[in-house]
């Protein structure tokens, strides 16, 4: 518990929750000295992330998957994005980084053409 801010915050909103003005104040403060740790699994929002095929969403839950040291979760997550989201160029290059990164350069090999051709394209005009 040494190093898990979320979790002092939560206990702090308990505390506060129970009237205890006192341990609130201390333990959010506390939460407020240490850094955001890994963020527990939710699998609800997990089915969501795995139904979605927005622009929008999918990319900003790869990068909580990479930022919280998951990267497990951001395979299945690129995977997902490059199925259904196969021309968006800043997934392609997150993807290209990511497995480059996790030593699958053969998962990256497909996609390096098709940044490049995106690439070349966006220099023409």
């Amino acid at each position: 518990m040494k190093l898990f801010g979320p979790l002092y915050r939560l206990l702090g909103n308990i505390y506060a929750a129970k009237g205890d003005s006192v341990l609130s104040r201390k333990y959010i403060t506390r939460a407020q000295d240490l850094a955001i740790g890994t963020t527990v699994n939710d699998t609800l929002i997990d089915r969501i992330t795995l139904i979605s095929r927005s622009e929008l969403y999918l990319p900003k839950q790869i990068d909580e998957a990479n930022k919280s040291n998951n990267p497990e979760w951001a395979s299945i997550l690129f995977d997902h994005a490059l199925q259904y989201l196969p021309d968006n160029k800043h997934i392609i290059a997150k993807a290209i980084k990511f497995f480059l990164q996790m030593n699958k350069g053969e998962k990256a090999m497909p996609y390096l053409d098709k940044n490049f051709n995106i690439s070349r394209k966006a220099l023409k005009k």
